[in-house]
């Protein structure tokens, strides 16, 4: 949740942050782009165990080895600020999702990891979901966000 929206990317944070701004969400591209999505703890969970383990659940020799930590749940741009869009909306905050314009120079389209290894070496899979992740970080920008003023 306290990770910026910001030159670099955070697509998450920056419609997220722009709609407690009450700001429309703004999609780059045609928002057909597709990533996926893991909750930062899980990710240094994974990471823990590459690091700790010297043999794999599977009995393969870990040194040396190296693993794909993510959710392989691929989802749109465009479905993506739906959703954040939508929790705005369900906190009485009117946004609109605007779709268009010039992509990012140099934006993949589509991003998803094959964790096939981590799964069957360490064990490892992601367990929350997108949307418990998002009601998380919306949670939070709520609390964080200052009073109106009068």
């Amino acid at each position: 949740p306290r990770l910026p929206g910001d030159k670099y990317g955070q697509v998450v944070s920056m419609f997220l942050e722009q709609a407690v701004a009450e700001k429309d969400i703004t999609v780059h591209g045609d928002g057909s782009q597709t990533r996926s999505f893991t909750w930062v703890e899980e990710v240094v969970e994974g990471i823990r165990l590459a690091g700790e383990l010297d043999q794999g659940m599977d009995g393969s020799d870990l040194r040396g080895a190296s693993f794909n930590l993510g959710n392989p749940e691929e989802i749109s741009i465009r479905t993506l600020a739906e959703m954040c869009a939508q929790h705005a909306r369900d906190a009485e905050i009117e946004v609109e999702v605007v779709v268009g314009g010039e992509g990012h120079p140099g934006d993949s389209r589509r991003r998803v990891p094959d964790i096939s290894a981590a799964e069957t070496q360490l064990g490892w899979s992601p367990r929350i979901s997108l949307e418990d992740g998002l009601a998380r970080c919306w949670r939070w920008l709520l609390a964080e966000r200052p009073p109106p003023e009068d």
